[in-house]
């Protein structure tokens, strides 16, 4: 009869494909508040990061650096989340996932990155899909205080990536099954930020460096995650952002569940 497998060999597999990527802006951090990984436990058996306890002697993801800015300031959020609310964003992506979490006064962005092998099998894009989830799992704080909204579906892209990405985005789906999510269609995204639902992606980005001039957000895939948790604390009551109505009068009826 087999062995059953020991908690070494289900422990996380080196990946050389994938990393993570924060910046930090010039101002002043508050360690109390710091949602890197580096200081957060994960609950036994699950991989999730537990907001609160004591960190566990393995299982780190090597973050470099968190971003943490301080609202309100001049010409973007004029309201901060309560201090036991944390809202996320996530912009799934095969090569680039942006995370943005606002928590209190802080807000961090940062991007999960992966290179895919050309001619790769079926078993090897599973694997890379699976490590992908497990780094999002390690970088998203879930407790019954979060809110996270994910970008939904395109469902006008098609080739053989978008059927790769869709994969990505119900595996993700299925990890955060009982959490506190909300979907928001692209085209809400872009809305929330421009004013417009067909805007580009490069609208969008400048848009959010003009809203958030303090976050050093520089790609796209950040700018999306940051709009992203913008709008899971709009939707809980408790904006962290001055945006003209026009850009939400249909923001309550376009997510999902």
């Amino acid at each position: 009869m087999r062995a059953a497998p020991t908690s070494a060999t289900v422990s996380r597999r080196a990946c050389t494909t994938a990393s993570v990527t924060c910046r930090s802006s010039t101002a002043s951090r508050r360690p109390d508040r710091s949602l890197r990984v580096a200081g957060a436990a994960h609950e036994p058996g699950t991989g999730r990061v537990a907001v609160g306890r004591s960190p566990p002697p393995t299982h780190r993801i090597p973050l470099t650096r968190s971003l943490s800015v301080s609202f309100p300031y001049s010409g973007a959020p004029t309201s901060q989340a309560p201090a036991d609310r944390i809202y996320v964003g996530l912009d799934l992506s095969l090569t680039s996932t942006g995370v943005a979490i606002i928590h209190g006064d802080t807000t961090t962005v940062q991007r999960i990155t992966s290179k895919g092998r050309k001619g790769a099998t079926s078993a090897e894009q599973t694997e890379r899909l699976v490590d992908i989830v497990e780094r999002i799992a390690a970088v998203v704080p879930v407790s019954d205080h979060t809110r996270i909204a994910i970008e939904g579906p395109s469902f006008g892209s098609t080739g053989s990536a978008a059927h790769i990405i869709a994969g990505l985005w119900w595996l993700v789906r299925r990890y955060l099954r009982d959490e506190d999510v909300v979907i928001v269609p692209p085209g809400t995204v872009k809305k929330y930020a421009t004013g417009s639902g067909t805007a580009q992606k490069d609208a969008v980005l400048a848009a959010v460096v003009r809203r958030y001039p303090h976050v050093d957000v520089t790609g796209n895939d950040e700018a999306d995650a940051l709009v992203l948790a913008a709008i899971a604390a709009r939707l809980d009551g408790h904006p962290v952002d001055e945006i003209p109505a026009a850009h939400v009068a249909t923001l309550t009826k376009a997510v999902q569940r």
